[in-house]
């Protein structure tokens, strides 16, 4: 079984160096620099990008049959390689693509929806202390909060959102090392198109799946990811657990936490590094200027503040919410 699945990569390996090596230089270097070394780093790049996955699956079933269409018509633009690129290989987006935000079918998909159930039922809650820490960032932004174990854990990730100052206005999912957890509604847009071509990875249901299940044991960390663009990554893992005492109702509080969250699009925590690297310079352009002027950083911006008491509220609206 072992040789078989090695001689399927091997194949798949040489499908994509084909596809490469047919590339014009500047797109390889494009590859290059977003490290794309398979079709499941190019799908993965272009469901980041917005672009049509149809698109996507219908060329790379092509290629795999020896039928790749003609690239010799690529056309760059200076300012946006990737979007000349995407447009190039799999075409431009439907219209009606481009004119619907998160819409299939006809049911408009509201990211801030909470699951029906924020529980599974069929589990004794404990209070996990759970800590979240934005990776990889200049400046530390963590939060700790307190909830019941037996919360689901697409009702996490909206506690994560909340508590860190997200603005939800992006997809999430979390990992546990192959096991991916997203909510039922972009598993099943997602399914048919993309997640054959994830092969290495199982997608599982958030909502089906306690914090329990996510968090097995004490400082074993998973990452939650936020917005697949900027892919800000977060450690959660379990500081402390306890038996609620009789009588005691299980509730979701916030314990404490540090730093601002960062601002949304800005490039994810490389991009925000820049953004503070310019705040600190003492000259700055006309053209810095407007740029921290459009991300909200002014000279009032503290990347150190965080407001407990305006997360403690968003909070114990999110918990009433989930309990109604």
């Amino acid at each position: 079984m072992a040789k078989k699945i090695k001689q399927v990569a091997g194949e798949e390996a040489a499908r994509f160096n084909q596809f490469y090596s047919q590339l014009p230089g500047e797109l390889q270097k494009i590859l290059d620099a977003f490290k794309v070394t398979s079709f499941e780093d190019l799908l993965g790049l272009s469901a980041m990008m917005g672009i049509d996955p149809e698109k996507m699956f219908d060329y790379t079933e092509k290629h795999g049959t020896g039928e790749l269409p003609p690239i010799e018509s690529v056309r760059f633009d200076d300012d946006h390689p990737m979007a000349s690129f995407s447009k190039s290989i799999f075409g431009p987006r439907n219209e009606e693509d481009m004119d619907t935000d998160d819409t299939y079918g006809e049911e408009e998909w509201d990211p801030w929806l909470l699951p029906d159930n924020i529980f599974i039922e069929s589990e004794t809650a404990k209070e996990y202390h759970l800590r979240i820490k934005l990776k990889n960032s200049l400046v530390p932004v963590w939060r700790e909060v307190k909830i019941p174990s037996n919360v689901c854990v697409e009702f996490l990730a909206h506690v994560i959102i909340t508590a860190m100052g997200w603005n939800n206005t992006h997809l999430h999912q979390f990992k546990d090392g192959n096991i991916i957890y997203k909510n039922r509604h972009d598993l099943m847009a997602e399914s048919e198109i993309l997640h054959p071509f994830f092969s290495r990875s199982e997608y599982v249901a958030a909502e089906d799946h306690s914090i329990a299940d996510l968090l097995k044991e004490k400082q074993r960390r998973v990452i939650f990811e936020y917005d697949f663009g900027d892919s800000w990554e977060h450690e959660v893992w379990i500081k402390g657990i306890r038996d609620y005492a009789e009588g005691e109702e299980p509730t979701l509080a916030f314990v404490k936490g540090t730093g601002a969250c960062p601002p949304e699009d800005c490039g994810g925590v490389w991009g925000y590094a820049e953004l503070l690297k310019i705040r600190s310079q003492k000259r700055k352009s006309a053209e810095d200027k407007r740029r921290l002027e459009w991300y909200g950083i002014d000279r009032w911006y503290d990347p150190e503040d965080c407001d407990a008491e305006f997360i403690v509220e968003e909070l114990e609206g999110l918990w009433e919410e989930g309990l109604s």
